[in-house]
């Protein structure tokens, strides 16, 4: 189980944090000691599913929570496949701005 504050690409607001906890029954949040919630890898995907579809594709969460319903395990896939070109074409923009630079 790992938190969600350990991971830098989740930006989902608390009241959105617990607003989707609410409408999806599919995350097994469990809390320390401390009261630090804590979640599952599939759930932090999840969560990073929702944040994708909220914050930049423009969905409610009830949008998001229908979306999610029908075809969970490809809108998480497609998700991570998006979030990891991101991560390459900024690293081949570094590049080509070094070699600008030369």
């Amino acid at each position: 189980m790992i938190s969600v504050r350990s991971q830098p690409c989740l930006t989902l607001t608390r009241p959105t944090c617990a607003t989707g906890r609410r409408s999806s029954n599919n995350l097994a949040q469990k809390k320390t000691g401390k009261g630090k919630r804590k979640f599952s890898q599939d759930d932090v995907r999840l969560i990073a599913t929702i944040n994708h579809l909220v914050n930049e594709r423009g969905y409610t969460l009830e949008g998001a929570r229908k979306h999610l319903s029908g075809n969970k395990k490809d809108s998480v896939d497609k998700v991570e496949v998006l979030e990891k070109l991101a991560y390459v074409k900024s690293e081949l923009q570094k590049i080509l701005r070094t070699m600008k630079a030369e």
